[in-house]
């Protein structure tokens, strides 16, 4: 979920630039699915 950490904070807080703001995602995510299933109840989606 630190991915989402970065992007919500680019998105919040936008950027003292005028250009276009890259932010860098990467990681599989399968365990970020597996968290997110549990908080929401439904289990292991895995």
């Amino acid at each position: 979920l630190e991915s989402a950490h970065a992007v919500a904070h680019v998105i919040a807080h936008g950027s003292k630039y005028d250009g276009p703001v890259l932010v860098c995602l990467s990681g599989r995510g399968d365990k970020d699915v597996a968290h997110v299933a549990r908080l929401e109840g439904r289990g292991s989606l895995l």
